[in-house]
């Protein structure tokens, strides 16, 4: 099986790469630059791409949405660092094989390709203390568009109203109104709150 593994933390890409190539898989590129990854990914057309959604742009995430539509027999592993992203391929109707927590016992990454190479799906997600500390957040997250998971990402990052306006081709209008949009939903007058949301749930 040829591989393509992204991730920007190298300990993770020193753990993930023997372990494919103890299973005697080629792996082809293990990167943390999120333009190389997907350079890579259109390039050599892998069997399996591994990635850490939390770790990439909006529009990277819409690339490999089309990519998959287009490539259908490319498996996609996501191997996330945050539960709240287990929602946001969810609400982008990401078409994913296999998705696991970085929480999870690192043994579980046998029982993932296994049963990738028996084209079933799996799941393994870390919920211990998440559903008390998550569920709020989880509520929020599940209820926003796509247009306003992506506000999330520019908010993040710090950026203010007129650049996320050009960086989207939008008015500061519309910015202020998905802004609003989003507190509204989280019950919150402060966008100090949306950022906090933005930040301890890995969309910077």
């Amino acid at each position: 099986m040829h591989v393509i593994i992204y991730d920007k933390q190298p300990l993770i890409l020193d753990v993930l790469v023997p372990f494919f190539q103890q299973r005697h898989d080629k792996v082809i590129v293990a990167t943390g630059d999120e333009d190389d990854f997907i350079y890579s990914m259109l390039l050599y057309r892998p069997h399996l791409m591994v990635f850490d959604p939390a770790q990439l742009s909006h529009a990277s995430l819409i690339k490999l949405i089309r990519l998959k539509r287009h490539y259908a027999d490319i498996q996609i592993f996501a191997y996330a660092g945050d539960e709240s992203v287990y929602y946001l391929l969810r609400s982008l109707r990401l078409d994913y094989q296999a998705y696991m927590s970085k929480a999870c016992p690192i043994e579980k990454l046998s029982s993932v390709l296994t049963a990738l190479a028996n084209n079933e799906s799996v799941v393994f997600r870390h919920v211990k203390n998440a559903y008390h500390q998550r569920y709020p957040d989880r509520l929020i997250i599940q209820s926003l568009t796509n247009r306003e998971i992506q506000m999330l990402r520019h908010l993040s990052a710090g950026k203010q109203n007129k650049t996320i306006a050009q960086e989207l081709d939008i008015s500061c209008k519309t910015v202020s109104t998905y802004k609003r949009s989003i507190m509204k939903k989280m019950q919150t007058s402060k966008i100090s709150d949306v950022v906090d949301l933005a930040a301890r749930n890995g969309f910077a």
